[in-house]
C-alpha cells in the first residue's frame, strides 16, 4: 500500500503513487498540463438534499483510476492514472477551449445516500 498524500484523516484513501511527484510539479508551475494528464469529470446530484461532504476516495472506471472528491452536491473525478481516459468520461473531461460539461446524476439511487443513511443512523446510536 502507498502512502497518501496528505497527514490528514479525511484524505487517508487518497494516494497518487508514481504520480504524486508529477502532480507536485504541475502545482508548482501552475501548469494544468494536457486535458489527459490528471483528467476531470464533473458530476451534480438533482436532489436539493445532496450536499454531502464525504471522504475522497480511489476508484476504477473501466480499469482506470480516479479519486472522487465531494464538493457539497458536486463531485469532481480525477484520473490517477497513466492510462488513456475511458470513453465517455473523455468527451467530458474538462479541457481548455471547450464547454464545461457536467454529468447530472440522481442521489436518490445513488451509493451516497446509501452511505448518508448509515452515516445518521451511526451517529443516532449514540444519542439517547
Amino acid at each position: 500500500m502507498e502512502a497518501p498524500v496528505s497527514s490528514q484523516n479525511f484524505f487517508s484513501r487518497i494516494s497518487l503513487g508514481q504520480l504524486e511527484n508529477i502532480a507536485k510539479k504541475h502545482i508548482e508551475d501552475a501548469n494544468p498540463g494536457t486535458k489527459e494528464e490528471f483528467s476531470v469529470v464533473v458530476s451534480k446530484f438533482t436532489h436539493p438534499m445532496a450536499k454531502s461532504m464525504f471522504d475522497p476516495y480511489t476508484y476504477q472506471n473501466s480499469g482506470v483510476n480516479y479519486a472522487r472528491f465531494y464538493f457539497a452536491d458536486y463531485m469532481a473525478d480525477i484520473k490517477v492514472d497513466y492510462k488513456l481516459t475511458p470513453s465517455p468520461l473523455s468527451k467530458l473531461a474538462i479541457a481548455e477551449n471547450i464547454p464545461l460539461y457536467i454529468i447530472c446524476r440522481d442521489f436518490e439511487d445513488s451509493q451516497e445516500l446509501l452511505i448518508a443513511r448509515k452515516l445518521i443512523q451511526h451517529s443516532m446510536m449514540g444519542r439517547v
